[in-house]
């Protein structure tokens, strides 16, 4: 009889629009739907499904897929309820779930962060031995060029010496 009575609360509430107010746009209607079935079948009180819901939508708000989000809740929600917890122990175990998956996300994301600001740093470094080594290729092209005149000019001026020294001698 108390579980008709808060599926039927439930039932009424989320038909007030509540649930929808406390979920995020990104946390789809089926997936609330289910962890509220899944919650109420339990033997959560109306207000620990309101907390268990803002817990998925804290989750999905940092960046957890809303489906996945749900499961969590409704894992944890399961598993209290098989240990013979109710009411607020077992809302407190719901919230503690949401909060380690959470607080997994955000690991996984600051990890992928840090390997994407390495791969960054790693191409910034690359492009600039790159454009060093065309640099230096540029210089070491300048030198050889330079080379190449000043090998011309000695060749010019000692031919001009043999042609003076022609010269003076047929005089």
């Amino acid at each position: 009889m108390k579980k008709l009575l808060i599926v039927g609360l439930v039932s009424v509430l989320a038909g007030l629009g509540w649930m929808s107010s406390v979920c995020a746009d990104e946390a789809t209607d089926q997936v609330v739907s289910e962890v509220k079935a899944d919650l109420t079948a339990a033997g959560v009180e109306s207000a620990e499904v309101k907390d268990s819901v803002s817990a998925i939508n804290d989750m999905v708000k940092s960046g957890v897929p809303a489906e996945e989000a749900g499961n969590v809740v409704s894992q944890a929600a399961k598993q209290a309820r098989a240990e013979g917890l109710k009411g607020k122990d077992l809302a407190a175990r719901v919230k503690a779930a949401a909060k380690g998956r959470k607080a997994e996300h955000k690991a996984a994301k600051e990890a992928k962060k840090a390997t994407r600001d390495a791969e960054k740093e790693t191409r910034k470094a690359e492009k600039e031995v790159k454009k060093t080594e065309r640099k230096a290729a540029k210089e070491a092209g300048k030198a050889v060029r330079t080379q190449e005149r000043e090998t011309k000019k000695e060749a010019v001026q000692t031919r001009a010496e043999t042609w003076k020294g022609k010269g003076k001698g047929k005089k």
